[in-house]
């Protein structure tokens, strides 16, 4: 039986957190409610990946019914996934957006901003081009992909951009962090 999604209340955004079943390759999820998801003590991260125009979607497992999204959704979960402990929560639009729902879509792109400057901090999942390439190629990489994305204004807003790409991380700089040191002058 395939997901059907609870209507959102305001102020109110989708959290996905993973379950004590899943596996690398068989991922089980469950999704909660967060209302004022800005405030101090809501803890949460962003999972932002680059969209690819493939359609190859997968299946996972989302509060035990089956739900398909893009192989780049479900790769960047993956690489979150073999890094996070048990309470970690995730935003990703693939799974915390009813995509259906062309009212949802345009309330919550109105957000994504906020969504991304409330989080603790946003997880850029680039696809792996080059496994010997350092720590700088990544950086310049993301910086180029931050510039063109869909959500890359969103992504400026980030209190900390953690960029992943392979067995590769790297920190960038945002707007919020460059606005936060400045502040501390």
């Amino acid at each position: 039986m395939l997901f059907q999604y609870a209507q959102l209340g305001s102020n109110t955004i989708r959290l996905v957190r993973f379950s004590s079943r899943s596996t690398l390759l068989d991922l089980h999820v469950n999704i909660e409610h967060q209302a004022n998801y800005s405030e101090q003590d809501v803890h949460y991260s962003v999972l932002s990946y680059q969209i690819h125009p493939e359609l190859e979607r997968t299946g996972l497992t989302l509060n035990g019914r089956t739900r398909m999204i893009d192989n780049h959704a479900l790769r960047a979960l993956q690489a979150v996934w073999k890094d996070h402990k048990d309470g970690d929560r995730f935003w990703l639009d693939a799974l915390s957006v009813n995509q259906a729902d062309p009212y949802e879509v345009r309330e919550q792109k109105k957000q994504l901003s906020s969504v991304y400057a409330s989080a603790d901090q946003v997880l850029l999942w680039l696809a792996a081009e080059n496994a010997e390439a350092g720590s700088n190629v990544l950086a310049k990489r993301a910086a180029l992909y931050v510039q063109d994305a869909a959500d890359g204004g969103a992504l400026c807003m980030a209190r900390k951009l953690l960029v992943l790409s392979g067995d590769q991380s790297c920190t960038l700089e945002t707007t919020q962090q460059t606005a936060r040191q400045a502040g501390s002058l």
